[in-house]
């Protein structure tokens, strides 16, 4: 590699990093095994996390010479706190099972063979919800509002796009008629 071929490539990844991130959609990891690395970082771009009690996160750059990439230095202190992030990156850590949802790098742990089904568990529970007020909020936490007031003026637009939707006139009307909505 050079750095120009490595820069390219970086280039290039930062492209699938962006689509993850970026999705209206509901996006879930299952980590069966080991996630090190880019691994980690993909996973880190997730709405949820399912672990295996056996699985792993694992951020080893130095150990190789490198330093983090996939966005990890954007959504590890977002995820776990900076001075966590701190150690675990400048300690080039692999955190394990119930050490890795303990520490905030993954949502749930489950035993291993059961990621996969509790990964389109979670997915499908989260497909179920109001897509516009799902992808709104989802924009939003990626946002992360600085103050109260950016916070309150996200709240705002936001609520004003979900009033005008047929997303609202279905959840009021499935919980008038006890009933789960539908939405589309």
């Amino acid at each position: 590699l050079t750095a120009a071929v490595g820069r390219t490539r970086m280039k290039d990844n930062h492209r699938l990093v962006r689509l993850i991130l970026e999705a209206e959609k509901p996006i879930i990891a299952a980590v069966e095994g080991f996630a090190v690395g880019a691994g980690a970082g993909m996973a880190l771009l997730c709405d949820t996390i399912i672990l295996a009690e056996t699985g792993a996160l694992g951020f080893p750059f130095f150990r190789i010479g490198l330093t983090p990439d996939y966005g990890i230095l954007f959504t590890l202190p977002r995820r776990i706190g900076s001075a966590r992030a701190r150690q675990i990156l400048l300690r080039a850590q692999m955190l394990k099972g119930k050490v890795a949802v303990d520490a905030g790098l993954a949502d749930e742990l489950v035993a291993d063979g059961e990621t996969d089904a509790r990964a389109v568990e979670r997915a499908q529970e989260m497909a179920d919800m109001p897509p516009q007020a799902f992808a709104l909020t989802k924009r939003h936490l990626a946002m992360e509002p600085q103050t109260l007031e950016a916070a309150l003026e996200m709240e705002t637009l936001s609520q004003s796009l979900t009033f005008l939707g047929d997303e609202l006139t279905e959840g009021r009307t499935a919980f008038a008629e006890k009933r789960k909505p539908r939405f589309r």
